[in-house]
């Protein structure tokens, strides 16, 4: 484990043995440096259940002018002080140990304000989890006025919900890991209108849910829409595309899924919706979503149509090449979320 950023980039840092802790990866640790960007320079950044502290010591790394690290467990708080000896002791770098709802309340009643509070407690804990967030969403809290608090969960497992000041602003999954970002107030409100996301999903790959993650962080509800086509003989039924969708959307809290036949145009007034997600791989796309979306405008006024380029790692995918691959025996597991990958198995085993 190391530093991945910042003056202190590549310095090792020792992990705790002898028990459970799950440090942060460097790719989820990379991602989240990346999204704070400039907020980071000469932030106050609070990390909570630090483990061996990578998180807030990159921040510290990174230029945060002042960094306090909370851990519950006497042994891993020594490693977080020996790991900023390391480093040459960073300037402002403190390390509590101490419960952290108990460390938020202390830090509270002390009149500390955080511009970045970075949460990741133990997967399993779902109570630790809400219970802290709970005590850093109170009023008049440790939150500053634009803080963002930031929560790694399991990518498996129901996003945490928004609490006190806190509304839900965007999350991004990372393999097994999903960071979830909060801030106080207004913020969500102030986003874009909701749009719907239509597609056949049969099924769902890695570039159906590169673009509903993106488009989920600029709108304030997306609606993932499964068509009926009579027109397509699908592999999976409706009811298995929507199931699918459910699952690997299930780390963004924002996003929900339905099934629709008939006019795009008429399911998304049904929704409320002012806005239809598009996603382009290539001019011969765009030729034809072009089409879609002046037909769409002649139809129905008041419903604008978003593209969205696509990835480059997923230039060449679709949902009919993975099944054709898969059908032929082939991996397809790059290609798919996992959980599709294990139907996709089951449906050509038959």
């Amino acid at each position: 484990m190391r530093i991945i950023g910042g003056e202190s980039r590549g310095r090792r840092l020792k992990s705790p043995r002898g028990r459970a802790v799950r440090p942060t990866s460097e790719r989820t640790r990379e991602a989240l440096f990346d999204i704070l960007g400039a907020r980071v320079p000469g932030s106050r950044f609070l990390d909570l259940f630090a483990g061996a502290g990578a998180v807030g010591l990159e921040a510290a790394s990174r230029g945060a002018a002042e960094v306090v690290l909370v851990e519950a467990h006497e042994r891993t708080a020594g490693l977080i002080r020996e790991n900023a000896a390391s480093l040459g002791r960073p300037a402002g770098v403190r390390v509590m140990r101490a419960n952290a709802a108990a460390a938020v309340r202390g830090l509270t009643a002390a009149g500390a304000k955080f511009d970045i509070v970075f949460m990741d407690p133990p997967y399993r804990d779902r109570a630790a989890l809400e219970h802290t967030l709970a005590e850093v969403a109170r009023p008049e809290g440790i939150l500053a006025p634009d803080a963002v608090v930031v929560v790694e969960h399991d990518a498996h497992a129901e996003a945490p919900a928004a609490a006190g000041i806190l509304v839900t602003a965007r999350s991004r999954r990372f393999g097994d890991a999903v960071l979830t970002f909060f801030t106080p107030g207004r913020a969500q409100e102030q986003s874009m209108a909701k749009a719907v996301y239509p597609g056949s999903f049969d099924p769902v790959t890695n570039g159906h849910l590169d673009i509903i993650e993106r488009a989920a962080e600029l709108f304030r509800e997306v609606v993932a829409a499964v068509a009926d086509n009579a027109v397509k003989a699908p592999l999976f039924s409706g009811d298995e595309r929507v199931e699918m969708l459910r699952a690997v959307c299930a780390h963004l809290p924002n996003v929900s899924v339905a099934a629709f036949s008939g006019l795009l145009v008429d399911f998304a007034a049904e929704q409320g919706a002012s806005v239809v997600v598009k996603g382009l791989r290539a001019v011969s796309d765009f030729e034809y979503e072009l089409q879609q979306a002046l037909m769409n405008r002649i139809v129905t006024r008041g419903v604008e149509t978003v593209f969205f380029m696509t990835s480059p790692d997923n230039l060449f995918l679709s949902s009919s090449m993975v099944k054709e691959i898969a059908r032929l025996g082939g991996d397809v597991s790059r290609f798919v979320p996992a959980q599709v990958h294990v139907r996709l198995e089951q449906k050509f085993r038959k």
